[in-house]
């Protein structure tokens, strides 16, 4: 026999639908107090009144499990801006930091986030395609 969720339950479920979906911002320091802003989605992104732009960016699953210390890792950032390839061949990158933080795209107007972590540039290595960073 089929349940019956009444007329007053079924807008309640569909609450529990969401078409958003998880999103990773990154605040890229560059040096001279320069930030480049950049978002791991199809479509730039406005949140606690910065903006952040798309780029296909590839970097792996942080955790809560993990505490606020992140072992090294890898962030690929493709189509990057030149401005940023032309800083990584001066070298000026290394040293700087990495903020990442994880939002939900049905919460932007929310200024809390769901995880946060920030790393150190270790180094920077400029492809043809893409720049890699050593995160640490």
């Amino acid at each position: 026999m089929p349940l019956d969720l009444g007329p007053n339950l079924i807008p309640e479920i569909n609450k529990l639908h969401s078409t958003g979906r998880w999103v990773w911002l990154f605040d890229v320091n560059v040096g001279a107090g320069s930030v480049y802003y950049l978002a791991n989605h199809d479509s730039n992104i406005s949140w606690n009144s910065t903006t952040y732009y798309a780029a296909p960016v590839d970097a792996p699953a942080l955790t809560d499990a993990q505490g606020t210390q992140i072992p090294t890792i890898e962030l690929t950032v493709y189509q990057i801006d030149q401005g940023i390839t032309d800083r990584l061949r001066d070298g000026e990158l290394q040293g700087q930091t990495v903020t990442m933080r994880l939002v939900h795209t049905d919460h932007l107007s929310d200024t809390t986030y769901h995880l946060e972590r920030t790393a150190e540039i270790l180094t920077a290595a400029v492809h043809k395609d893409r720049v890699v960073f050593t995160l640490g």
